[in-house]
């Protein structure tokens, strides 16, 4: 995905910014059940739009079928957090993935890994409420830091509330029933702690 600026001109005003280029749906296919992609929330992934999943990032999605069945679309140029008004600045794109099969279980929807963070995602829709979904997204990170990271359930679930390191983006948030959040760790907090 290529970088660049966005302008919009409304009435006689214009304005500009930086584009964040990212995929918005990105899903295997769900088991036996039949899912449209636009709408599509799950534990196969779906529908999320978020700003995360860009060029760089690696996603990790669980599979219900042989092979995968991986689908991407809904690529967006730019967004805002939650995408409130239900509008992005689409895109055509050129994406080049790589595919690997891991064999462990992911929590929610996905699991998002880049360079400086790691974030755990869940919706509303695959959670049953918004509050569930924050809910499980910091679950899902004290558990990662106690299993893969060393850390005691007590450290981790304290990193919750005191740690900047550790914050909360909501990606989506579009009537009716939209609510995508991820719960995100800075990988410079696992260099401090070694």
């Amino acid at each position: 995905m290529t970088n660049g600026t966005a302008r919009l001109e409304i009435n006689d005003h214009e304005w500009t910014w930086e584009l964040n280029p990212h995929i918005g749906t990105i899903a295997t296919a769900p088991g036996r059940t039949v899912q449209e992609t636009v709408t599509t929330q799950g534990p196969w992934g779906g529908n999320m739009d978020v700003r995360d999943v860009a060029e760089g990032s690696t996603v990790f999605l669980n599979s219900f079928n042989e092979g995968g069945l991986l689908f991407v679309g809904d690529v967006h140029a730019s967004q805002s957090d939650s995408e409130y008004t239900g509008i992005a600045v689409e895109s055509i794109a050129e994406i080049v993935l790589r595919v690997e099969i891991v064999d462990e279980q992911v929590p929610g929807v996905f699991r998002v890994e880049n360079d400086d963070s790691i974030i755990h995602v869940d919706s509303a829709k695959n959670a049953g409420s918004p509050e569930d979904a924050v809910n499980n997204c910091f679950i899902a990170l004290m558990d990662e830091l106690v299993e893969q990271h060393g850390l005691s359930q007590r450290e981790a679930y304290v990193q919750m509330s005191v740690n900047p390191a550790v914050t909360v983006r909501v990606y989506q948030f579009v009537h009716p029933g939209f609510f995508t959040v991820g719960v995100t760790l800075e990988k410079a907090f696992l260099d401090s702690y070694r």
